[in-house]
């Protein structure tokens, strides 16, 4: 393996260590051959700033210590000039949290400005939702969403120094996640210093960031405060919610308005991305949505702090996996016990129920199985359908899934069942308006 030094003995690898929280000044020629001359099959990432480069470089040159790590070199001609890289290098060699990207060092050379950071093996979340093939589960979704809001909050209340720090450009690809999947916020070199006690205070200066995801508020009036970021933390919500960028071709105004319209036209659910929207429970879309909402409030005194959507976060996580297990406990319960009582006897054998009689005259589900069964329902369905032309479909089902293909039932035989259950819908409708006629007329004579 290629490391920087050029010493004979070979140092130990490791993807992740602890070092001095003061990060090291790194010389030229070690940097170099990290990135084997800044090679390009290195390159792991680019844009208007220059290049990353992952490499391998020695942190600890008396113990040998090498760490796998993500070197960032800054293009000189970019619009990330001297001021940016040494406030990054000033904010990150001061800060160490568990959801923020780790400074390992840097390199001033001539016109050379280079970061050294932890190296990311997942990337970006931009990647995983506008990228690569294989987009994060909605629980994953929201566990990145909380890991990059308790970075966030950290930087404006938790530092622990006096001051607190304004990101001033969060986005999906500042959003990096390592081997374990955790969120870390990166890019500092935008970042501002306020008062960490005194949460309304602003800052005035030039406007900057990234379009589509700027404060309305701090464009119009170059004040920026930490609500600022909790505005364009909102964006990156919506980002995670719909997997469509910032600024897409599918809206004119951008994915706020987008959303804010499709909320008021009743069209939530169908914001959702595609690939997830089944994972979805609508308790859990309705509360993040709501986060949301209240993040890209127009008036900044209406947003919560970061403190505030980690904490709603946290919440919606939690609706999410009770939710999951749930229907994971309902599908195993009810089908495994269809199964077992209805086409199995007690000793195991296959029993001979007849498939035209799959509806016991007196069906006997245990109440938990019976509301279980009504969890894992479509809501129109349960008002719809009678609780005689559940159990039959579902009875249905289970033949259809017999682990023996010679005892699943023919299409045919299906299509008859389910015939047969579809006119139990026209008797249970008539027999509902003869009780609501007989309602009608005790009332009448009672009255009389």
């Amino acid at each position: 393996m290629f490391v920087a030094t050029g010493k004979t003995s070979e140092p130990s690898t490791f993807s992740s260590v602890q070092w001095s929280p003061l990060c090291r000044h790194f010389e030229f020629h070690e940097i170099l051959s990290a990135t084997e001359n800044f090679a390009e099959a290195l390159v792991i990432g680019r844009g208007g700033f220059g290049k990353v480069y992952k490499g391998n470089i020695v942190i600890n040159n008396g113990s040998k210590l090498v760490v796998v790590c993500a070197i960032k070199r800054l293009d000189s001609m970019s619009n990330q000039g001297a001021s940016e890289f040494w406030a990054e290098v000033e904010m990150l060699s001061k800060l160490r949290h568990c959801h923020l990207v780790s400074l390992i060092g840097y390199c001033n050379y001539e016109t050379e400005m280079i970061l050294v950071y932890d190296y990311m093996p997942h990337g970006s979340l931009e990647d995983h939702l506008h990228k690569f093939g294989t987009p994060l589960s909605w629980c994953q979704r929201l566990k990145v969403c909380i890991g990059a809001a308790r970075g966030l909050d950290y930087l404006h209340t938790g530092t622990g120094i006096e001051f607190g720090i304004i990101h001033r450009d969060v986005k999906t690809s500042n959003i990096l996640l390592d081997e374990s999947w955790a969120a870390k916020v990166s890019d500092f070199g935008l970042s501002k210093i306020t008062p960490r006690n005194q949460p309304s205070t602003y800052v005035t200066t030039v406007v900057k960031g990234t379009f589509g995801y700027i404060d309305p508020n701090y464009f119009a009036t170059g004040k920026l405060t930490r609500k600022s970021d909790v505005y364009v933390f909102g964006v990156v919500l919506l980002e995670v919610l719909c997997r469509k960028r910032a600024v897409d071709k599918s809206f004119e105004w951008g994915i706020a308005s987008w959303v804010r319209d499709s909320i008021k036209e009743g069209r939530l659910k169908d914001i959702v991305d595609s690939d997830m929207r089944s994972e979805v429970s609508p308790n859990c879309l309705n509360q993040f949505a709501r986060i949301a909402e209240r993040c890209l409030d127009n008036h900044p005194n209406n947003r919560p702090t970061m403190a505030e959507v980690v904490l709603c976060l946290e919440y919606v996580l939690t609706l999410q996996e009770k939710n999951d297990n749930v229907l994971q406990s309902a599908g195993k319960t009810i089908f495994g016990r269809m199964v077992d009582k209805f086409f199995f006897t007690d000793n195991g054998q296959k029993s001979g129920m007849d498939f035209g009689s799959l509806v016991p005259k007196k069906p006997n589900l245990e109440a938990k199985s019976e509301n279980q069964l009504r969890e894992i329902i479509d809501d129109q369905v349960l008002e719809e359908a009678s609780d005689e032309q559940l159990e039959a479909v579902c009875y249905v089902a289970c033949r259809c899934l017999d682990m023996r293909s010679e005892d699943m039932p023919s299409m045919k035989e299906v299509t008859m069942e389910l015939e047969r259950i579809r006119k139990l819908s026209i008797h249970h409708v008539a027999s509902q308006d003869n009780d609501n006629k007989m309602s009608s007329l005790m009332l009448e004579s009672e009255q009389d």
